[in-house]
């Protein structure tokens, strides 16, 4: 994880140095030449837009905007769709309740979550089966405490083990398998969240973004696959469950088909 991270820190100080080197202040082109145009003339060392320390700052909110705001819904997605390919029953079940609420004349909206309760547990299998951030995200312990008969140190990093809390057979049953149904009622007809799914994390330092990743896996997964039949190209290596190194527990390589099933008007 330090090699990922530093790797991906010398690659935004690189973009940072490039757009300092750039900077015409009568003409800011993003994000980064506002922030370092702020910082110019920023003159209160008290102030966060100040010195090196500010764009210090500035590269953690860019790796913050990659990593949590892009790069993971990203990877979301792509699990979504090796899961849906390789599960195309759960592709037609989900189709079939995305034409009974909308009939197929509109696009998906966050307003239908309420009717869509087999969707928002797609979702949710999706986030538990990939388990995306696997060892969750470090925090800090303020104090010294003892947990279950555990003395926790001050200052020491707690690290929670998402993907095996998400695979944990003594939860789910079948932890390994892929099945939407566990987050419905049994007659399957209301959608029921579960406080073992901890996707975001839990407590104060929970994901802000939880409601944004969520309402943006569901639009994508419901617009996609009303609009598409998705399978694997033939043609390519069907991926397996695996993963690929990195931060992000990544599916590995693939191609799909994507068809349009529904006629043009």
């Amino acid at each position: 994880m330090r090699k990922e991270f530093e790797s991906f820190r010398d690659f935004l100080e690189g973009s940072v140095n490039q757009h300092k080197r750039d900077l015409k202040e009568e003409n800011l082109k993003d994000f980064i030449d506002v922030y370092l145009a702020e910082v110019r003339k920023t003159t209160d060392e008290k102030s966060p837009f100040y010195g090196t320390m500010a764009e210090r700052q500035l590269v953690a909110t860019m790796l913050d905007l990659f990593l949590a705001g892009s790069d993971s819904s990203a990877a979301t997605l792509s699990w979504t769709m090796v899961y849906l390919c390789k599960f195309p029953e759960v592709q037609k079940k989900l189709q079939k309740e995305i034409e009974t609420v909308t009939g197929n004349t509109r696009q998906v909206s966050v307003a239908d979550r309420p009717n869509m309760p087999y969707a928002l547990a797609l979702v949710d299998e999706i986030l538990r089966h990939s388990s995306l951030v696997a060892d969750g995200v470090q925090h800090r312990a303020m104090a010294e405490r003892e947990f279950h008969g555990y003395r926790i140190p001050k200052d020491a990093w707690v690290q929670p083990n998402l993907f095996f809390i998400h695979r944990d057979n003594k939860i789910w049953g079948d932890g390994d398998a892929f099945r939407p149904e566990r987050f419905l009622t049994k007659d399957g007809k209301k959608y029921v969240k579960s406080e073992n799914l901890q996707p975001f994390q839990v407590g104060r330092r929970v994901c802000v973004g939880e409601t944004l990743a969520r309402d943006n896996i569901f639009l994508y997964l419901t617009n996609i696959f009303q609009k598409f039949d998705v399978k694997f190209d033939p043609k390519g290596k069907e991926p397996s469950l695996e993963t690929i190194p990195g931060f992000f527990r990544a599916p590995e390589p693939y191609t799909v088909i994507m068809k349009e099933r529904l006629s043009s008007k």
